[in-house]
């Protein structure tokens, strides 16, 4: 098991005049390719999947969060809201 030790970060900074980037979403990525595979975005409490067609919004998420990259097979986890 892969634990990832800090939160995601964001992936790139936010152009002038946006929100602050701890109001933007947070990418929670896999970097076993380039591009990098991504896992989920993160909303404070909330967590926002793409699986195929589908768009899942998990609304308010605290603790642990556990997640396979599809593609290396590796699994990643991350804490959120303690």
């Amino acid at each position: 098991m892969f634990a990832d030790d800090a939160e995601p970060q964001p992936s790139a900074s936010a152009p002038a005049g946006s929100p602050p980037a701890s109001a933007a979403p947070r990418r929670w990525l896999c970097h076993c390719s380039t591009p990098p595979i991504l896992l989920a975005t993160l909303e404070g409490g909330n967590v926002n999947l793409k699986i195929r067609d589908r768009y899942y919004h998990i609304e308010g998420v605290q603790g642990r969060i556990r997640a396979i990259c599809p593609k290396c097979g590796q699994q990643h986890t991350i804490e959120l809201g303690k």
